[in-house]
């Protein structure tokens, strides 16, 4: 298998039957490339382009965020409580549903409550590795194969937080000043 990445929207795998000997494996002056070595690449390759959508994701979400601030302050500041603009943004907008709130006494309800209380009593954004100390640390066991990725996917679905930085925040809430 071979990994073609010409940026973060064109990755594409090209696939050889599962036996072919590829070219690049042959025999030169007694050496081959280890098998090892080439997985570890084109896993590198993966990493990188993974990240990269990440990146892209997140500046993203950013820019929506600022845009909908921007027109919410347009809005405002004509004084009307209509939607103003055109009839796919303000469909969109009046078919929003309500934010989904975890089932009280869940595992995300606990996660999402505690992290709140965490954050709030430390003052600070914080990772999903230190959050998962502090919660541990205040007697509840996060059932998961990988409890931190658990966390980070719980807090990125909730309403009540944003990623900043390093580290999760409340959103809404200011930034404590470093």
């Amino acid at each position: 298998m071979g990994l073609h990445s010409a940026g973060p929207r064109s990755l594409q795998l090209e696939s050889k039957t599962p036996l072919e000997p590829r070219a690049s494996t042959s025999v030169v002056k007694g050496s081959q490339e280890a098998p090892d070595r080439r997985v570890s690449g084109i896993l590198a390759d993966i990493d990188a382009e993974l990240l990269s959508f990440q990146e892209l994701i997140e500046d993203s979400k950013r820019r929506i965020q600022a845009l909908r601030k921007a027109r919410e302050l347009i809005v405002q500041s004509m004084g009307t409580p209509s939607v103003v603009g055109s009839p796919d943004v303000a469909r969109a907008e009046t078919t929003e549903q309500e934010p989904r709130r975890p089932r009280p006494g869940s595992q995300v309800d606990m996660v999402v409550r505690t992290a709140r209380e965490v954050l709030l009593r430390k003052g600070r954004p914080m990772t999903r590795a230190e959050l998962l100390d502090e919660i541990q640390g205040e007697g509840f066991e996060v059932k998961a194969a990988h409890p931190a990725k658990r966390i980070g996917k719980i807090l990125w679905a909730s309403d009540d937080f944003e990623h900043v930085g390093t580290g999760y925040w409340l959103k809404g809430v200011p930034l404590p000043p470093t």
